[in-house]
């Protein structure tokens, strides 16, 4: 045998102190995402600012009275009028766009106060009424009669829009 022979190790002997090597090493632990983490932390960050920088829109005034749907569908019964339920959600992009634009138009707003009695509906916070009304997406407006719905508008509608939209209801609503 040569002395570079003795320097080598037989195969047996390779594998046990292979093995032993890895058996020697502590268990990793998992390590966090922390792209996820920084995606989550940025995302929370533009929501902090959107909520600070007044980017939710507050509800309409037209809807400040807070009338529950059974409420609405009670008095515009008494008064002749028509129900107008809003369905939205404070994480809406779309609905705080038609919020703070349509929803405050002067010309929607003297319809709205003329011919129908208004309910907000927050579907985060009111899910019954929502599964009553049926609302699968949002924003949308759901004109009522006696109760039942008659139109329903998907959507953020500009002015000219909702109002061509209400247009063919108006008669319903005893002046």
């Amino acid at each position: 045998m040569s002395a570079s022979d003795s320097n080598q190790t037989s195969p047996a002997s390779a594998g046990a102190n292979a093995t032993a090597s890895v058996e020697a090493r502590p268990a990793s632990k998992p390590r966090p995402n922390w792209a996820n983490w920084g995606l989550l932390l940025a995302l929370l960050g533009v929501l902090v600012y959107m909520q600070w920088r007044g980017s939710f829109a507050p509800r309409p005034p037209v809807f400040d009275e807070g009338l529950s749907l059974a409420q609405g569908i009670d008095r515009a019964g008494e008064q002749g009028k028509l129900v107008i339920a809003y369905g939205s959600a404070s994480w809406c992009g779309p609905c705080q766009t038609y919020k703070s634009t349509t929803l405050v138009d002067d010309g929607v707003v003297a319809w709205i106060r003329r011919h129908a009695e208004p309910v907000y509906v927050n579907i985060d916070r009111q899910q019954l009424e929502a599964q009553q009304l049926g609302i699968a997406s949002i924003p949308v407006t759901i004109l009522l009669k006696d109760g039942k719905e008659v139109a329903r508008l998907t959507g953020a509608a500009s002015a000219d829009e909702f109002m061509e939209w209400v247009r063919p209801w108006t008669p319903l609503v005893q002046n």
